[in-house]
């Protein structure tokens, strides 16, 4: 549980940690300082990339959840930017939404927000499977159950 706090927690932490560059205290008040973020940075490159991958795991998801997602999951299989290409051209308000966050250097924030949202659509299909009745067994086949829990 607590190893799950941690992973969530650099998660969130992870795309803004690699721009810092000093942590002042003063007076118990923290001031972190942030590397400036040039448009041809190493660290900008990298937020687009994890931006793009964060496009194709949602297309992924989409496509497993589609009514015909076999397809959808062939037409996956080429390379990531490919099919992230693919995906976005497919989709042009993505497209544009990329392009926005790309421009304005918010691509860490994307990410940020692509994650919630994958994570709220995973909670929301847990909870549908959760409300579905499970179907009544039979009493007669219970020692079944009890030899299996005896490993």
């Amino acid at each position: 549980m607590l190893d799950n706090c941690f992973q969530a927690i650099r998660r969130l932490i992870a795309p803004i940690s690699r721009r810092v560059r000093a942590i002042h205290i003063k007076a118990g008040v923290a001031e972190i300082e942030l590397s400036p973020v040039s448009d041809t940075s190493f660290t900008r490159a990298q937020d687009e990339w994890e931006l793009r991958h964060e496009i194709w795991l949602l297309a992924g998801e989409e496509a497993y959840r589609a009514k015909d997602g076999g397809r959808r999951l062939q037409e996956l299989q080429v390379p990531e930017v490919q099919a992230v290409e693919n995906y976005l051209a497919e989709n042009p308000e993505m497209r544009r939404w990329v392009e926005c966050n790309i421009k304005a250097g918010t691509c860490a924030a994307a990410v940020a927000e692509l994650r919630n949202k994958r994570r709220q659509f995973r909670l929301a299909r847990l909870r549908e499977i959760g409300e579905l009745q499970r179907r009544k067994t039979n009493p007669e086949f219970d020692w079944m159950r009890q030899v299996g829990q005896r490993r």
